[in-house]
């Protein structure tokens, strides 16, 4: 993952920027074999875009949102949040109740911007694989 793309700046998120995000997550999983779901969230939680390939698995939709969310609450890549959410580590416990997700602590959820102004997910194929789609995402989406 590139610092520059979470350095970016961008103002606020727009359903432009959202879809052009999707987009671009879409034709590279496409080129990767893979069928996903791609969620993207706005500065405040909320489910701005979604798309689902009709052959991704159903399972998807909630870890997609849930790994935006995600991204966005905690201000990281939710792979880099996967260890401290272990067993005996400092986030083991936490409840985000109050936000009303749980974290999602697989690679695949990437903040856009710093600070975030809204988050993208991806569900469908492995850990790796959905971080790549995510990249092209947040890529396309500051574009």
């Amino acid at each position: 993952m590139s610092e520059d793309l979470l350095s970016t700046t961008v103002e606020t998120a727009t359903l432009a920027g959202a879809q052009r995000g999707i987009t671009a997550a879409m034709a590279r999983a496409r080129a990767l074999g893979i069928a996903v779901t791609v969620a993207v969230v706005d500065r405040g939680g909320h489910l701005l875009a979604l798309a689902r390939d009709e052959t991704a698995n159903l399972v998807s939709l909630d870890l997609a949102i849930g790994k935006a969310h995600t991204a966005l609450v905690m201000q990281s890549d939710t792979r880099g949040i996967a260890g401290l959410v272990a067993p005996g580590q400092e986030l083991y416990h936490l409840d985000l109740a109050l936000s009303g997700r749980p974290l999602v602590a697989f690679a695949g959820g990437l903040p856009v911007g710093a600070p975030a102004i809204g988050a993208v997910g991806v569900s469908g194929g492995r850990p790796e694989q959905d971080e790549k789609i995510a990249s092209a995402a947040v890529a396309a989406w500051v574009a």
